[in-house]
Order: C-alpha cells, then structure tokens, then sequence
C-alpha cells in the first residue's frame, strides 16, 4: 500500500506546523505503526535538554561553547564537543597538543570584495537600481522594480549572459546560476508591466562574485535506470547479448564434462571454444561451473580477450557460494551503453549467491556495469570506471569500496557486520590501524546513496572497554557506516536507515543532498563538510540537509585511546548550508530512567561550526545524565508542542508497536530490520516509515495530495533551484506524482533517478529540460514558449512523449539516453542526436514529421535513430516535409543512419517501417577524411519520395559522391570515391518504383502507404 495509507494511520496528534513530508508513492503497511500518546515523565527530562559538558576524554576536540553558570566537577572549565577526528581540514577546533589549550576561534564567512550587503540571503534582492550583486553557483531572487506602480506581469526578453533567468509566480525574477562557477557583470532584459497598463524595457546588470563551495550545487547526475513497480531496475539488454548461468552445484558442467560429451580433450576447450558454443551456459539447463563459467565470461568481456561493448550478463544460482571466483569484473569490461549495460546478478531459488573472495576492480575504461542480488563477504572494491549500479547486494564483514569513479549508485542494499574479526596491531586494538567502515567513497563525480540498511559497522558486540585483544573491535572516532571523503561531488544521500554505527553513521566531507534519511543509535549521527578546506571556500557542493531524522545517541564507551563523540547529532562545516523540516530527538529513551543513567554524556544535538544559512530543525530532549545533574541550559527548538506527546514518540514506542512487545529494543527493531533486508522477513518498515512516525509525533504535516494537480517549478533560493528531485522546487512541496501536469514555468530542471509517467507538460518561455537518468512519460501534451524550449537527454536518461504539436521551437539535444516518440511529432523543432542516443522517431502507430523550418541531425555512428516497436500490423513512419534539413554528419568511423534499431526497451524489434523523403540532405564528411567509403543512410520496410536538394562537405574537388535511391532494398546510399578519383560532382541515381501500394497486398503494407501518404497533423500556437 502507498504512504498515503500509512499517514491515515497516524494520529493528528498536534497541529501542522513546519515543512509538509515528501509526497511518494511508498509500500507501507499500516498496521505497523504506532500511534504516540501523551503520558507522564519525569519533570526533570521533560524540562531539560543540555548542552555538551567538558569530560577527561582523551582526544576530544573542544567546540566552541563557553561554559555558563557552572563549573565542571572534573575541572576541565568548557563544554565538551567529542569530535570525529584530530583534523584541521574536518574540523576548525585546533588541538594545540603542547599546551593543552584548545582554540575556540570561529571561522566567519568571506565577504567577497566589499558587497556584503548584497550577498545571498534567505530575502530577495531588489533591482530597483537596475543592479545588484549575487553569488556564483548559487540561487538569487530579484525583485524588479515598482517605482511605477504596481506589478501586472513580467516577461524574459532576453536570458542572462550565462546561468538562466526565469520570472517566478509572484513576478518575483529567478537567477539560477548553480551549474556555474563563472564570475564578472552579466546582464539580461526584461519587461514589466504595470496595474495601469503601462510596460516598460529593463535592463538588469548583476554583479556575479565568487562563490563559498567551488563545486557549487550538485545537480543529481546519477547513474539510475527505470524501475517496475517494486523499485527494481530494468535492465535491457542490447544487441550484442548472451547469457552466462554458472552454478556451484555439483551437477554444473565442468570442462571435462564438456570435452567428454563433445568427445575432444580438455585442453581444445577454453573461452573462444565456448563462446562459439553457445548451447552451453545459455541456460539454466547448462549452467557451467566456476571454472568453466568463468572461462567463458573472460572470453566474452574485458579487454584482454578484445570484446566488444556488450550487454552480456552474468548469473550466478542463488542458494550456494563461490569460492572460486576471482573477478566478476573483467579489466576494460564495458557495456553497450548506460541503458544497455552488463548485468552481473542470481538466477532461482534461495539466498542469494555469496562471493567470498575479495572483488577489486581497478580500471578507468570499466563502464556501464549493474551488479544485483549478491552477497560480498571479503569485500568488494571498485577503483575507477563509470556508471555502476549495485542494487539489492549484501555487503558483510568488509568494506565496500568506490573511488575515482563517475557515476556510482547504491541502492536498496544492505551492509551489515562490517568490523574486523582479528586485530592487525599486536598488544591491543589500536583505534587508527583498526579503522573500518561499512561504505568508503571519495572522489566519485555522481554519488547516489538510497533506500539502503546500515547496521553494525566499525565494532564487535564483545568489545573490551580498554582494547583488550582478548575481546572483539571496540569502537573508535575512525570507523563510521558510510565515511563519504572531502572530493565527492554530486553526491546525494536519500531515504537510508544507518544505525549503531561505532563513530559517526555518516560523514559527508563534501557536501552535498543529504534527505529522509534515518540515523538511529550512532555514536554520531551525520556531519556535513565543505570538501577540502580552502580557508575562505570548500572545494565541495554546498548542503540541504532534509527531512531527516536522529534519534538515540549510542553512548558505546572505551577508557583507552583516542575516543571520539558519544552522543553526537549532527555537524555542519559547510559553507551556506540549508536544514530544513530535519528532527534531533531523544538522546535517551525518555521512558527509560535506566538507559538515561547509562548515557551519562551528552554532545550536541547540532553543532555549527560554520553558521548555517538556514535552519528550522526541530530538537527535542538531547540530553545526558550529566548535563540533567548539572542542570544545564535547555536547547529545545520545539515552540509549543506537547511534551507528552513527544515523549512518546521515541524509538522504542515504534518497535514496541511494531514488534507486538512491550519492551522492544532498538536491537530487536534490528533484527526485524536485518530478516527484511535480506529477504527472511517480508517486511515493509523503511526510513520513510519511521520517519513519518517521527514527523507526524512532532506535529509536522504528513498528509499527502490525494488528487492529480499542475505542478509549477520554481528554484528555491535557499536550494539548488535545477533539481526536480527536489520538493522544495515545487509550488505544492512535493514532487510530481503519476498523472500530475507540470508547468516547468521557463526554468531549467535535471530530471533523474525516478520513473515517472505525468500528464500534461509545458515548458513555457525558454524552459529547459534535461533528463539525465531514471524515466519520465508525458502521456498528454508537450507546449513550449515563444522564446521556444530546450529538451536534452543524457547517459541512462529516457523521455517517451505523446508527440508535439506546438508551433513553437522544441530543441532537442540528445547526447546520450533514449527519446521514444508515441504519438504524432509535428511541431517545429531542431533535433541533434549524437554519441550513444538513441531516438525512436517512431513506435508502433506513430509518426515524426519533420516539417518546414525544421532539421534533424545525426552526428556520427554511435547513434541509434529510427524506429522501434512491438506491433508489425500498425506502421511507424517518419515524414519529411518540403523546407526541412536532414543532415549525417561523419566521425571517424565514417556516418550514421536512420532505419529499424534495437533499444531493448520493446525486446525482439517488430515494426513495420516507413520513410517519405522531402526537404533537403545535408552530409558532412569533414571528420571521414580523404578515403572512400560507402554508407547507407536511410533504410526502411518502404521508402518514397526524395529530396529537392543535396550538399556534401568535405568531398574536396577531387572525390565525387552518389546519392543511390533504390526503391527496391528501399535504401538511400551515399558512395563516395577516393581521393583523385573525382572532380567534387554530387550525383543521384535512383532504382525500382516508389509507389510500392501498386504492387502488394499485404495489410500491413497498405497501412503503412496509407499513412505515408496522409496530411501532417494539425500543428498549433498552444496544444495544452
């Protein structure tokens, strides 16, 4: 059931207050949650929460807050903030070791040049001086100005010289330059018009200074595909494509059992022999053994063997471990393209497989790989590559790795019991050589965390206070659930449940979206950074912290060696970072006056190191023994709300209603999590689940829309302002759901990581859309301004549009993901296909005009462009129209074509294909260079017509080209002779008869000159 059923079970318990939860489409079962009520607690929890106190903790980093009103009993004289490491880049409290003293100094924001007073705030600018001065790589809004009365309307005349301008609802003007650093005066016009009728032409100059976070805001380039209707991947295969079933069963084939049953010896048989033989390992039936499998998938991918890109998989049967298996990941293995990868996944019955040797893959030209429903005991490290997917694997005991790659995602996984087993010190566990994390990654360029389990990373359940060897690994400040390094970029961590991790649950050292995610029982819960540390800026992208909740403050102790925090929240060393509708709660089950007495030491809830640009998070009983004793000031950001009703909502009141007992704990609330993770448990309890419990306890508005709605994008300032992902761009506060409209109101937005199916969508004046993963269907009408509209699709991005019939200019962009055309595409429009697209012109009963004034151009031979389906009965056609411009321009490998393709996304192509030729060809066989060369260009069931005029650049005046139509193959030719062969003549020569109606009966056929000879759609001014 959805997450609307969940939120009908929570109870209203307080008034809305605060930012409204994420509207998604999430399985949740109502039954498992628990409706919070008022009770008594102890007054002395219900009016104290307290901040940090000083401790003897060895190590700790000392923050900035003085102490007041009390002295330490210990004598250290401040408040204690337990930090994660001794590191000057991390953390701006410097431990002068030779003194003892600890600096309190506080970093303050760099005021570029002397326009502090016009830098970014949560207030928009004015541009009543026809000037004002904002930030690079960030949001600003201005307002025009009013001086002639007031504000009918305002319009873009022309954009920004860079970065995009669009005009928001309340004709308040947005200046999104988030996806660039670049600095210096632009300028853009526009026009206001006033309540009396009068419009007046202004210019707006804005002074554009440097930005705080170098890499500014991530735009979430992901690595994701389209998903079903249980958020797995769809993984389409291409066209070069086998099956490899390898299985740990006795009854597998070996070699030898091969070299019998073909009666050659062992020795003939090796990877080129079985990739010849393909009726062994193509089924379930023939599954090969590890060596023989192995053997054959070596020969099919990598480098070393010379294959080519392909989208091979790989399957292992479930239910058994592989012991033999030393590269899943062959150097240089690359798959067709990101929507046509490698799959390395399971095939039948029972667990999943388990990989116990160590997995590193360690090469830069590795591509395009998904790796699903497997179990990693000895680790899995991934150095270098691009565009990995991992989904639904299990990581234990070892640490998964990502470094240096572009594009890795995680997600629907699970790592737990990541710590050592033995000690590699000797005479203790020494913290620093023991460290160990569940997830590492640094300086991955599109890093997708989401809806992932973490538990138990970094110490052993049996650990020695005082690092004996003769327990298991204590924890440290060093060892975290997911240690995400300073030179990550585009980093978003969404929708994860990470808990009792050793030290910090998460560490995002570079910034980035960090949403919904559930932090429960660290010794720190999240901090949040700035990349590295260039005194006056980071290198990293600036924060949203969103919707997310922490609660339960670990409190595992050591009495030796470095110790880090106890009960830390969370830490900003962020520039202009931005927390919104986030919960700090309950450091200490307020219901449980023994577990209270055990956390004797509280940090803090939220530590600013760099103030934030934004907060409304909400804090609520942070709170130790300590500071309860020492009567410490209280911290609570809760206004209002009932205290009895929040101490109900705690932790252990969700598990006890969940668990059907009284007395659960957070570790019996992990069991049922881990059994559902790895598929013993049919459960449905996520962060979104959790979350919404918290949100709802603290009186925050949980209620979902109900009905489908347009949708206006508007860049928030405090945000990115490009992510569709993001709620906060939205008019309604939650992202589109299946069957809403979109009004994307001429602004530029990344769509990603989501599949989705909406109704109507206009782009207005100038919009920009740029789809870079996931998939997004417009089932009804597609609209552009009169300034037109920018469409783009890259790496796994997917667009499946209705057709378009708007007069206005759609440019089209595609160098990479998939456009399937459905409908009736007549619309003006210019269209640029190039590198791995792929664009359906037209599927099964559509059609693509390409009409006067309009161009298609397919940039050379990697391209896939032409026609896909599943139905031969109904025809797909493209027709050109007298005015347009086709043109194929050549790369080295010589031109592309349009004809029949396979995308995957139909399976086995069957369609009935047809091309009415008009207009003007355009080739440029400038990249080809002086060799001959024959290609064909268009190729279809049937084709007519042709064209009023052809050009070819680059023939020189000593080659000649022939433009062959032969109606007969139904192709159009381009023969080009060798250099001195030819004095620059471009000739047609043409065979058989275009009027093919004259001599078939086939259905189908008659269709297809039916519809090849029909009138172009109706185009108009504004189809929505």
């Amino acid at each position: 059931m959805l997450l609307r059923d969940l939120l009908v079970a929570l109870p209203g318990l307080v008034g809305t207050v605060g930012t409204p939860s994420r509207a998604q489409d999430i399985e949740v079962k109502s039954s498992q949650i628990v409706s919070p009520t008022a009770s008594s607690i102890p007054e002395t929890i219900a009016s104290s929460v307290g901040i940090p106190t000083a401790s003897n903790l060895t190590g700790d980093v000392a923050g900035d807050h003085q102490e007041t009103g009390s002295q330490d009993p210990e004598g250290a004289g401040t408040w204690e903030e337990a930090n994660n490491e001794i590191d000057p880049i991390e953390d701006y409290a410097v431990l002068a070791q030779d003194s003892g003293i600890l600096s309190t100094a506080r970093p303050t924001l760099p005021v570029p040049d002397d326009d502090a007073a016009s830098l970014p705030s949560s207030t928009a600018i004015s541009l009543a001086s026809g000037q004002a001065t904002v930030m690079a790589g960030r949001v600003a809004t201005l307002l025009p100005s009013d001086a002639q009365g007031q504000i009918a309307s305002v319009r873009i005349l022309e954009g920004a010289d860079w970065g995009h301008v669009s005009v928001n609802p309340d004709n308040s003007l947005a200046l999104v330059l988030s996806e660039t650093d670049q600095r210096g005066t632009l300028s853009f016009r526009y026009e206001v018009t006033y309540g009396n009728g009068k419009a007046e032409a202004l210019t707006a100059k804005v002074k554009v200074v440097p930005g705080q976070q170098e890499a500014g805001w991530g735009a979430g380039k992901h690595y994701v595909l389209e998903t079903d209707a249980e958020g797995r991947s769809i993984v389409e295969h291409g066209e070069n494509h086998r099956k490899v079933y390898i299985s740990a069963d006795q009854d597998a084939l070996s070699l030898e059992d091969i070299a019998k049953m073909e009666g050659i010896k062992v020795s003939a048989i090796n990877g080129k022999w079985l990739a010849a033989h393909a009726e062994y390992g193509s089924s379930e039936a023939t599954a090969l053994d590890q060596t023989a499998g192995m053997t054959l998938w070596s020969a099919l991918t990598g480098s070393k063997s010379k294959a080519a890109p392909s989208s091979h998989w790989l399957l292992l049967e479930s239910g058994h471990s592989y012991d033999d298996i030393k590269f899943l990941v062959n150097r240089g293995t690359q798959g067709e393209s990101a929507l046509n990868p490698i799959l390395i996944s399971s095939y039948g019955e029972g667990e999943r497989p388990i990989i116990t040797k160590s997995q590193i893959y360690n090469t830069s030209n590795n591509a395009n790989i998904v790796i699903r429903d497997l179990t990693f005991t000895d680790g899995l490290k991934i150095f270098k590559g691009k565009n990995f997917l991992l989904e639904e694997v299990s990581i234990r005991h070892d640490t998964l790795t990502a470094e240096d790659v572009d594009n890795f995602t995680l997600r629907n996984s699970d790592i737990i019991d990541v710590f050592r087993d033995e000690s590699v010190s000797k005479g203790m566990w020494q913290p620093h050589v023991n460290r160990i994390s569940g997830f590492y990654a640094n300086d991955v360029d599109g890093l997708l965390i989401e809806n992932n389990f973490v538990d138990h990373a970094g110490w052993a359940d049996n650990y020695k206070a005082n690092l004996s060897l003769s327990g298991g690994q204590p924890p440290s400040m060093y060892s975290h659930g997911l240690y995400l390094n300073y030179d990550n970029t585009d980093l978003t961590l969404r929708d994860n449940m990470v808990m009792r991790s050793a030290s910090f649950a998460a560490q995002v050292r570079s910034g980035g979206v960090i949403e919904n995610n559930l932090f429960l029982d660290n010794n720190a819960a999240v901090t949040f950074g700035s990349g590295r540390d260039k005194q006056t800026y980071g290198t990293g992208n600036y924060t949203l912290v969103l919707d997310n909740v922490i609660t339960s403050g670990a409190h595992r102790d050591v009495t030796e060696g470095p110790r880090g925090a106890l009960t830390m929240g969370a830490v900003n060393t962020g520039q202009m970072t931005t927390m919104i509708g986030n919960i700090i709660a309950h450091l200490a089950d307020p219901n449980n006056a023994s577990e209270l007495l055990k956390k004797y030491v509280s940090h803090h809830a939220l530590k600013e190191k760099i103030e934030l640009f934004y907060d409304d998070t909400l804090i609520y009983n942070w709170i130790g023994q300590r500071d309860i004793e020492r009567n410490a000031p209280s911290r609570d950001t809760i206004d209002q709300r009932d205290t009895g009703v929040l101490n109900e909502t705690t932790i252990q009141k969700f598990a006890a209603h969940l668990l059907g007992k009284s007395t659960a704990t957070i570790a019996d609330l992990a069991n049922y999590l881990r059994a559902q993770a790895t598929g013993k448990l049919d459960g449905e309890v996520d962060s979104d689940v959790i979350n919404a419990f918290f949100r709802a306890g603290f009186g925050l508005d949980t209620t979902l829309r109900s009905q489908a709605e347009t949708l206006r994008f508007v860049p928030n300032d405090l945000a990115d302002g490009i992510r569709w992902d993001n709620r906060m761009n939205w008019t309604t506060d939650d992202l589109p759901s299946n069957g809403d409209s979109i009004d994307l109101g001429g602004n530029l937005a990344h769509f990603g990581g989501q599949t989705l199916a909406v109704d109507h969508f206009d782009f207005g004046d100038a919009g920009h859309l740029s789809v870079n993963s996931g998939k997004l269907s417009v089932t009804g009408e597609m609209a552009a301004g009169t300034r037109g509209a920018v469409l783009e699709t890259k790496e796994a991005g997917q667009i499946w549009i209705d057709g378009y019939r708007d007069s206005d200019r759609l440019e089209i962009y595609m160098t990479g993901g998939r456009m399937v055309n459905t409908g009736s595409f007549a619309g003006e429009t210019e269209a640029t296909v190039s590198q791995k697209a792929q664009l359906v012109l037209a599927t099964s009963g559509s059609r693509f005009d390409l009409a006067k004034d309009s161009s298609l151009a397919v940039i050379g031979t990697q391209a896939k462009v032409g026609f896909d389906g599943t139905d031969e009965k109904v025809p797909a056609t493209l027709q050109l129209h007298n005015g347009a411009t086709l043109s194929f321009v050549a790369d080295q490998s010589g031109l592309g074509k349009i004809s029949e393709i396979r995308t995957g996304a139909f399976g086995e192509t069957k369609v009935t294909s047809g091309i009415r030729l008009d207009g003007d060809l355009s080739v440029d066989l400038s990249a080809w260079g002086k060799a001959g060369g024959s290609w064909v260009l268009l190729d279809a069931d049937q084709i007519i017509g042709s064209f009023d005029d052809i050009s070819v650049t680059g023939l020189g005046k000593n080659r000649d080209a022939l433009v062959r139509f032969d109606y007969v193959k139904d192709e159009v030719v381009l023969l080009v002779s060798d250099a001195g062969k030819g004095s620059g003549q471009i000739r047609t020569s043409s065979t058989g008869d275009a009027d093919f109606i004259e001599y078939t009966q086939d259905a189908a056929l008659k269709a297809l000159w039916a519809n090849l000879q029909a009138a172009m759609p109706l185009v108009t001014d504004d189809p929505i």
